[in-house]
C-alpha cells in the first residue's frame, strides 16, 4: 500500500499519504501501480469529459475544460517534462549541453510549441469523438500514458549520475514494457474490443519512438522524459481514437453509447 501511495503521490496532486517518507524500495515498487492509477485518473477526467456534453452545445468547449482536468489532476507536472524534454532533445550542442538545458527552469520556444500543440490536439481530438466514447477513449489514453512511462523505463539507461526520475528508471526492464502492454491492451479490450486497438498501439509505438529519441539525444532518459512521453501517449491514443472511432463495449459502455 505505500508503493500504491507513492504511486499516486507522483501522478497526482493527491495529498495522500504525504507524511509518509519514501524509500528508495517504495519508489522502485511504485512504478507498478502507474497503469492502474492511470485508470483511475481517466476514469475522473473521462467522467468530468462526458458529463460537460450534457451542459455545453459546444463539443470543443467540453473538450478544453476536460483537457483542463487533466491538467489540474496531475499539477501540470508532464506538461512541465515535456517542455524541458522538447528544449533540450532539439536543442544544438552536445549531450552535456542538452541535459543542461533540460535542468534549466525557464521555457524555450520548443518547449511552448510542444505544450500548445499537445493540448490543442488533446482537445480537438477529444471533442471529435462520439459523446458516448468520451469516457473510454480518455481512460484508454490515460493507461496507455502511465503505461509508456514503463516502456520507455525498461528501454533506457539513466542518462545522468543522479537526479528525478533515477529510481524509476533503474529498477524497470524489460518485464516493466510487458506489464505496461498487459494493462494498456487489458484495459482497451475490455472497454472497447478491438477497436481500443489502434489507440492502444498508436500510444505503445510513441513511447517506443522516444525512447530510441531519447536514447540518440542524450545517451538514455530522464525524470522529464518520462514526463514528457505520458503526454505524448496520451495525445496520440486520443488522435487515434478520434480516427477510427472508437466504440466502447461492455454494459456500462453500451449504455453511455447509445445515451450519446
Amino acid at each position: 500500500m505505500r508503493s500504491l501511495l507513492a504511486a499516486l503521490r507522483c501522478l497526482t496532486i493527491l495529498p495522500i499519504g504525504s507524511g509518509l517518507a519514501e524509500s528508495e524500495p517504495v519508489v522502485a515498487r511504485s512504478r507498478l501501480w502507474y497503469p492502474p492509477v492511470g485508470v483511475a485518473i481517466g476514469l475522473v477526467i473521462g467522467s468530468v469529459g462526458a458529463g460537460l456534453r450534457c451542459v455545453f452545445a459546444d463539443e470543443q468547449i467540453a473538450a478544453a475544460l476536460a483537457v483542463l482536468v487533466g491538467v489540474l489532476i496531475t499539477g501540470g507536472l508532464h506538461l512541465d517534462g515535456l517542455a524541458d524534454s522538447f528544449d533540450g532533445l532539439f536543442a544544438r550542442g552536445d549531450r552535456e549541453r542538452r541535459l543542461e538545458i533540460m535542468r534549466d527552469p525557464h521555457v524555450g520556444s520548443f518547449g511552448v510549441t510542444a505544450i500548445v500543440l499537445c493540448l490543442l490536439i488533446k482537445t480537438l481530438a477529444i471533442s471529435a469523438l462520439a459523446t458516448g466514447s468520451v469516457l473510454v477513449a480518455i481512460m484508454i489514453a490515460s493507461v496507455a500514458g502511465r503505461g509508456a512511462i514503463l516502456i520507455v523505463a525498461g528501454l533506457s539507461p539513466y542518462a545522468r549520475r543522479d537526479g528525478t526520475g533515477r529510481i524509476v528508471i533503474d529498477a524497470a526492464g524489460p518485464a516493466d514494457c510487458v506489464w505496461a502492454l498487459i494493462w494498456v491492451v487489458g484495459v482497451g479490450v475490455a472497454a472497447a474490443g478491438y477497436s481500443a486497438a489502434i489507440p492502444t498501439l498508436a500510444a505503445a509505438f510513441v513511447a517506443v519512438c522516444w525512447a530510441g529519441l531519447c536514447r540518440w539525444r542524450i545517451g538514455g532518459a530522464t525524470g522529464d522524459c518520462l514526463g514528457a512521453v505520458t503526454e505524448l501517449a496520451e495525445t496520440a491514443s486520443l488522435l487515434a481514437a478520434a480516427a477510427v472511432s472508437i466504440v466502447p463495449t461492455g454494459s456500462v459502455s453500451e449504455l453511455l453509447w447509445r445515451t450519446g
